[in-house]
């Protein structure tokens, strides 16, 4: 965890490759340890009593944030890959309850849990919390920290800076997968595979636009 507080006091003049390099990884391990307690809360759901025990279909919306959240994850493996890097997984696998990383949503402790209104108000809405608030509501209070989508901002601004050189190899074809799944159109083809710069920002607005933010100033 200091590891990721530091990446990102680093002022954005020294932010080279190998600073992108870890971040990437960190969005991955940030992505990663999202997936857990979206599925854990919808298997939560009893469903022995028929569509009846479910009428508002909860979690089926949760399975296709959780789904979103796997997408994002892949994306940012693909990010990693495009510049050279090695995702690294298994042994970064988050124990719960764990803290996002870096620094996102400082303070928030994300456990495995059953479904309830709590979670959803303090856990599953911050996780999910945009870079501005386009709505109010008197029972969620915004976290003041590092959003998601401001993380992606700052991921996004260094590549754009950057220009670094981009390569398909070590990439995943995740059309299989994730293509079509959420209604919406592939944005750099349906394979989700980094070829260009303007891959990598398709990319990362549409891990923004599922619900994470606008990339904004960091």
């Amino acid at each position: 965890m200091r590891t990721l507080i530091r990446l990102m006091t680093v002022p954005p003049e020294k932010r080279h490759v190998p600073w992108l390099m870890e971040s990437l990884q960190a969005a991955i391990e940030l992505e990663m340890s999202t997936i857990p307690p979206y599925l854990y809360a919808a298997w939560s759901i009893d469903l022995s009593g028929g569509p009846a025990a479910d009428p508002a279909g909860v979690q089926g919306t949760i399975m296709t944030i959780a789904q979103e959240e796997m997408l994002h994850m892949g994306i940012a493996c693909n990010l990693l890959a495009s510049i050279g890097g090695q995702p690294v997984i298994l042994l970064r696998a988050p124990r719960y309850p764990t803290v996002l990383p870096k620094d996102i949503h400082k303070g928030l402790s994300v456990a495995l849990a059953p479904l309830t209104r709590e979670l959803v108000l303090k856990t599953f809405m911050a996780i999910e919390e945009p870079v501005e608030q386009l709505f109010n509501d008197p029972d969620f209070t915004p976290s003041g920290s590092t959003t998601i989508g401001q993380f992606y901002g700052a991921l996004l601004r260094q590549f754009d800076l950057l220009s670094p050189s981009i390569s398909t190899t070590g990439q995943v074809d995740l059309s299989g997968l994730f293509f079509g799944v959420f209604n919406v159109p592939a944005p750099f083809g349906n394979d989700f595979i980094i070829r260009s710069l303007d891959d990598v920002r398709a990319g990362i607005e549409l891990i923004t636009r599922q619900g994470e933010g606008q990339c904004h100033g960091l």
